[in-house]
């Protein structure tokens, strides 16, 4: 797995949203916006550099498995709320 791919689980090392945790919902380069569903929504993604993240190494991939949808459908806020909410417990 890359260690940055959409739909991965990173945390912040910088900035004012430091140790949160994020979803990557899209990649640009050494760029990627990422949400949490909460502050940060799908609707408006935050922009964040690469060099300024670190992927969550989950071996089970609970959390993964949880924003794992139909390829028809979008994903939601909801979603992504509920796979941090996974990592979280796990």
């Amino acid at each position: 797995m890359q260690p940055f791919e959409t739909g991965s689980l990173v945390k912040s090392k910088a900035g004012h949203d430091k140790d949160d945790i994020f979803v990557i919902i899209g990649q640009l380069g050494e760029y990627v916006w990422i949400a949490d569903g909460k502050r940060r929504t799908v609707e408006k993604p935050k922009r964040k550099k690469k060099i300024h993240l670190y992927p969550i190494c989950h071996p089970d991939g609970a959390a993964k498995q949880a924003l794992d949808l139909p390829k028809n459908r979008p994903v939601r806020n909801e979603d992504i709320k509920y796979a941090i909410k996974v990592y979280r417990r796990s």
